[in-house]
């Protein structure tokens, strides 16, 4: 339900670029009941101003100097509690959002998302706001200035009014048209490239450089997005440089040609706070996948890939499918499926390497929705378990041989665990296992004795519950000699039988071992004797 009547919306920003702090600004002051209170150039600025300032929303850059966004989102948050915090950056949702997410922020908003994505954002934060665009964007396409440009296959000067703000990005941005070719080039670009612009546009991503093993080619000739990914960047200068790529298909507005692409470009070893929570994700030692709604890779980490013998662009945009094995492949979809009706679970599941081997891996899978709560995806994080198996195997295999040594023994063999009263005093004893020997000389079956009490069941004298619970109590073990008792024969009939019995503690249970001596015992012997 919508407010009448409220106040504006106020709003803090901090970015340390005066270009996109005004970009955001000339924003948000497009949409109706949002007021920009004040605005900082660092995260300590930011941290200083809400000493006095009272927003209902702060919006922080990850990358600032002195204090990042990261940081700032924390110590707002510790100070701020209701204070709704949006953190912004120019890398993906999945890979940066889950960072922003855990130092203490709301919401997560990329500096590449429209104006009407920026607004839907706001509303679903605030629902009982008021919030829309003001006017129509001039283009009906309603994209940032930096996204309208038409190229007709070959470079065209861009609106003057929107050059300065491409050029005055931080990131680097490379527009393509259908078929790969980069239509247009800002500054931040070519430094990264280290070409002169006449050698980038005009120019397939391959002769600058990018795209050896045809990854983006592929991503832009399917439309679908590829996010956050690691690829080396090959220099004139010979060396290679690792940077990080986002690819994004334009929206086709009236007139302009279909099939436009918007690559980012960002040096990672530019921006402390984004390169550390890179360095989070990539020197993990747990494998971190996020695969779209089509079940196609759209990010892995340096660890996932090399589990699997990969490289990261071998991997992104390959289908799910081929990552998983056969035996897996059922187990796989329904996991899957039920990502798609919102479940997250834990689960063991065989992956297939490049060299056509299995590795056995625990993973931790999550569903990503958009802001509207539709499906996206999966984000999932995997460890290897490939040592553990010999050893779980090893470990029941020894279990099974113990168990079979149990069985086969002569003696009686249980294990009692205590049963206490209200004040903790141990009044009788439960059975909780019992070997097929123990089970033929009390002739009774597994299933009436497991479960039940020794004084329920027999044939056991009735100070041997007494002595269990010395056992207990002083931790010492105690044995009794022939100890008479009546035992009901196959045929029914009650057979006196006389058994040594001892019992063991080990933890906060009995073991006990009972085997018959009638027998053997000499006929001057005295039944009942305590050791």
């Amino acid at each position: 339900m919508t407010t009448v009547n409220a106040p504006p919306l106020r709003v803090v920003l901090a970015d340390d670029s005066a270009e996109s702090r005004e970009l955001l600004r000339a924003m948000l002051g497009s949409i109706t009941d949002v007021d920009v209170i004040g605005v900082a150039a660092d995260g300590r600025q930011a941290v200083d101003l809400l000493r006095t300032a009272r927003p209902d929303v702060v919006f922080l850059d990850i990358a600032m100097p002195i204090m990042d966004g990261l940081e700032a989102a924390a110590l707002i948050r510790a100070h701020h509690p209701d204070l709704t915090i949006i953190v912004y950056s120019a890398y993906d949702r999945i890979a940066m959002g889950l960072t922003a997410l855990a130092a203490g922020a709301d919401e997560y908003f990329q500096k590449a998302a429209t104006l009407e994505q920026l607004v839907t954002q706001l509303q679903q934060t605030f629902p009982g706001r008021a919030l829309h665009i003001k006017a129509p964007p001039a283009d009906p396409s309603g994209l940032l200035p930096l996204q309208r440009e038409s190229f007709q296959g070959k470079a065209t000067a861009p609106d003057p009014r929107s050059r300065p703000l491409f050029d005055a990005l931080e990131q680097g941005v490379l527009l393509t048209d259908p078929v790969g070719v980069i239509t247009d080039a800002n500054t931040a670009a070519t430094g990264v490239l280290q070409m002169p612009v006449n050698r980038v546009i005009g120019h397939t991503l391959t002769e600058v450089g990018l795209d050896s093993a045809g990854v983006i080619a592929d991503g832009i000739r399917s439309r679908r997005p590829l996010h956050h990914l690691d690829y080396p960047l090959h220099r004139p200068d010979g060396t290679t440089h690792p940077v990080i790529l986002t690819v994004h298909p334009l929206r086709t507005a009236p007139g302009a040609p279909a099939g436009e692409h918007l690559i980012s470009l960002t040096d990672p070893t530019g921006h402390d706070s984004e390169r550390r929570a890179r360095q989070l994700l990539d020197t993990t030692q747990e494998g971190v996948w996020s695969i779209d709604a089509d079940n196609v890779t759209t990010y892995v980490n340096a660890r996932a890939a090399a589990l699997l013998g990969y490289t990261v662009p071998e991997m992104v945009g390959t289908p799910i499918w081929e990552h998983i094995s056969s035996q897996s492949r059922a187990a796989a979809e329904t996991t899957i499926q039920a990502r798609r009706t919102g479940v997250s679970d834990v689960h063991e599941i065989e992956l297939r390497r490049k060299d056509g081997t299995t590795l056995p891996v625990l993973v931790s899978a999550s569903p990503t929705l958009d802001p509207d709560g539709h499906y996206l995806g999966v984000l999932a994080m995997f460890t290897d378990i490939s040592h553990r198996k010999p050893a779980e195997e090893a470990l029941a295999a020894g279990a099974q041989q113990l168990r079979e040594t149990v069985e086969s023994m002569l003696d009686g063999i249980a294990v009692f665990t205590p049963q206490r009263a209200t004040n903790g005093r141990v009044v009788d004893f439960r059975y909780t296992d019992i070997n097929d020997t123990g089970c033929r000389l009390t002739h009774h079956r597994r299933d009436d004795l497991i479960g039940h009490l020794l004084g329920e069941v027999g044939p056991w004298p009735n100070d041997l519950i007494d002595d269990y619970i010395r056992v207990i109590q002083t931790g010492m073990p105690t044995t009794k000699r022939a100890v008479p008792l009546t035992i009901q024969s196959a045929t029914g009939q009650p057979t006196p039988r006389l058994f040594d019995i001892h019992g063991v503690p080990t933890g906060d249970s009995v073991v006990a071992t009972w085997r018959d001596v009638t027998d053997q015992t000499a006929p001057n012997s005295s039944p009942g004797d305590t050791e």
